[in-house]
């Protein structure tokens, strides 16, 4: 229950950032998390599943504030907070620095030299690795 209530009080920010033209898809962003000096089960959650929290968000990543490097240039495009189990939870919608996969379209940090995501590339080593049909 409280992921669903972090996951709406995202989808509503990036809702609001969509109308107004600041994004044009949730996978644009990166999604910063605070409890402060609180540690509650979203955190540890978001600590733990980082992939997992990516997909259940549908954005380019998520991380702690606590566990980023406080130097990062992103773009804050929005903030929000929202109570968990009685401690504030703050949220920072950042705008993504990955690179765009050609084969999947997910903003991804191991997007380089090579125009696709490290999971596309894994994909299509094993499409090579298969027999021919």
């Amino acid at each position: 229950e409280s992921l669903l209530h972090v996951r709406n009080e995202v989808n509503n920010t990036l809702d609001t950032l969509r109308k107004s033209g600041a994004i044009r898809s949730s996978q644009e962003v990166h999604i910063r998390f605070d409890g402060g000096s609180n540690s509650s089960t979203v955190l540890n959650y978001v600590e733990k599943f980082k992939e997992s929290m990516r997909n259940l968000l549908q954005v380019e990543g998520c991380s702690l504030i606590s566990n980023t490097n406080e130097s990062e240039n992103r773009i804050v495009l929005a903030e929000s907070r929202c109570i968990v189990k009685g401690s504030e939870v703050r949220i920072e919608v950042l705008q993504s620095q990955a690179g765009k996969c050609e084969r999947c379209r997910r903003f991804d940090d191991t997007v380089s030299s090579v125009p696709f995501c490290s999971r596309c590339i894994s994909a299509m080593e094993n499409m090579e690795a298969l027999p021919p049909l």
